[in-house]
């Protein structure tokens, strides 16, 4: 689960909408793998714990639990906020890439997604920095608190801590490599130098 320096000795990472004669713009350095279900364990056990203050507040809910859809509602309500900002970063954080930096041969460095390793940090820690102050601007205006409120919070907290860790390993890595996310993980690219 450490970040992995050990040197991909000549392997070169292939790259989509080259020439064959076009250099590749990075080699392949290391990998941060994520293992997914111990991941998604922990962010599970991360929304049950911030749900444990509800439920140990409010032993009875009574009349006033709100229906499942409101829950329903909640949580995609959470998640789309959470993956909404994410998405609009990546992209803001990509136009930036593509601007930025030159063309390597016949390839840009940011044609298949990567991110220079400092925007892909933007990309991880907006979200978190962006949809926990909300919710707790929204605990502190209310006195009770719903529970969808409580689902919501657990919700975007279980999302959140899968960027969280993979954004700690990332800081471990050289502020001049670039990242691309792949379903395993993180692949840590080093530049060719032009």
């Amino acid at each position: 689960m450490k970040y992995n320096s050990k040197q991909a000795d000549a392997v070169e990472r292939p790259f989509m909408g080259s020439l064959p004669l076009d250099p590749p713009p990075f080699f392949l350095e290391g990998e941060i793998r994520m293992g997914r279900a111990r991941s998604m364990i922990a962010a599970t056990l991360l929304g049950l714990l911030i749900l444990l203050p509800y439920g140990l507040g409010h032993p009875q809910a009574g009349g006033k639990f709100p229906s499942l859809f409101a829950l329903f509602v909640a949580a995609v309500a959470a998640a789309g906020g959470y993956f909404g900002v994410r998405f609009l970063v990546y992209w803001t954080q990509w136009a930036r890439a593509i601007r930025n930096f030159p063309m390597v041969g016949g390839v840009h460095p940011a044609a298949r997604g990567e991110l220079p390793r400092n925007s892909f940090l933007w990309v991880l820690l907006t979200p978190v920095v962006t949809v926990f102050p909300l919710c707790l601007w929204l605990s502190l205006r209310t006195t009770d608190l719903s529970p969808a409120f409580w689902l919501a919070a657990s919700v975007a907290a279980g999302i959140a801590f899968p960027d969280l860790v993979a954004a700690g390993r990332l800081f471990l890595v050289p502020s001049d490599r670039w990242v691309n996310e792949t379903p395993k993980g993180l692949d840590v690219l080093k530049p060719v130098a032009p």
